[in-house]
């Protein structure tokens, strides 16, 4: 079996190790395990985005748009074949559609107003409820 799969790693492995490995894994998880299983995911999932966070804002993202833009444009500059610079144009195209995307929540981010703007803050006096009547009553001499 372990011969048939092939592939980089499983030349040195033995069939007994390979049985072993499905008997560990055999077992019927529990529901503590996949909580743990889940927790684990998203924990990683977590440390990627961190990861990713620092590095890109809306200023080095826009530097990587024009050096994209700078390769493909000595390309047409330097290689006879248009077709061949063409294609090669939108394959780079294609490869920065992940950070398009980035780049263009980081700019919703951006223009968001902040939700505090929308509240009003309140005067420190009150006005009486009589100059707020839009008829005041005013004495008859």
């Amino acid at each position: 079996m372990v011969f048939d799969v092939g592939g980089v790693g499983f030349e040195d492995m033995e069939e007994l190790e390979v049985e072993e490995l499905i008997e560990l894994h055999a077992e019927e998880l529990t529901d503590e395990d996949l909580a743990e299983l889940m927790t684990n995911s998203e924990d990683e999932d977590n440390e990627n985005e961190e990861m990713e966070g620092p590095n890109f804002n809306l200023g080095t993202l826009a530097e990587l748009f024009r050096y994209s833009k700078q390769l493909t444009d000595k390309m047409f500059e330097y290689d006879p074949s248009m077709e061949q610079s063409l294609k090669v144009k939108r394959e780079i195209e294609a490869a920065m559609m992940p950070y398009r995307k980035i780049y263009k929540d980081l700019q919703k981010k951006a223009e968001q107003l902040p939700i505090t703007m929308f509240l009003c803050k309140p005067s420190l006096s009150t006005p009486s409820p009589s100059s707020l009547s839009p008829l005041a009553t005013t004495s008859a001499d």
